[in-house]
């Protein structure tokens, strides 16, 4: 199974999903993301972020908020953070509030992806405090998976999005929107 992502504008994904109506969208304002699942390396968006997915709990798409981490790698810590992470979904089973989630890999960028889809806001905002995210995706804990080669990229970027239901937008974004 592939997980196939790309972010662009609400206005030009809205756009794209019309295209292909087997994609999810979640917004952050005017900020959005697309993506879906097929058996299929090849993705029919043009940035080409494919993941193989790794480990897989729910149904995965548009209706809830989502979380994205990307988690770079490269080198030696490269398998070693897959069992880190592996470790993760196993707590993130137990969670109380996690619809689904997806953790995929890009061998050949070697970045992971982990998409947690919410059934709250709120539940999002607590796991920040939790044990697991402690332990599993803080930069302190990931920053032994880094090496020479890794040294210069981030540890870590995360971003929240909203069901487009849901997508609240601010006075400065809602006029940015209508131009």
């Amino acid at each position: 199974m592939y997980l196939h992502i790309t972010t662009g504008t609400l206005n030009y994904l809205e756009d794209l999903q019309e295209k292909y109506p087997h994609t999810s969208l979640n917004a952050k304002g005017t900020d959005a993301v697309l993506f879906y699942e097929d058996n299929q390396v090849e993705s029919v968006f043009a940035t080409k972020k494919t993941y193989e997915v790794l480990y897989q709990e729910g149904e995965l798409n548009g209706e809830s908020p989502i979380t994205i981490f990307y988690i770079p790698s490269a080198g030696d810590g490269f398998q070693a953070l897959r069992m880190h992470l592996s470790d993760l979904t196993d707590q993130l089973q137990e969670m109380n509030g996690i619809l689904s989630y997806r953790l995929a890999v890009n061998d050949k960028s070697e970045t992971y992806v982990l998409f947690i889809k919410w059934a709250d806001l709120l539940i999002h905002d607590d796991f920040k405090y939790t044990d697991a995210f402690k332990k599993y995706l803080t930069h302190d804990a990931l920053k032994r998976f880094r090496n020479e080669e890794s040294l210069f990229g981030d540890y870590l970027s995360s971003k929240t999005y909203y069901s487009v239901d849901d997508n609240e937008f601010t006075e400065e974004e809602k006029e940015e929107f209508s131009d």
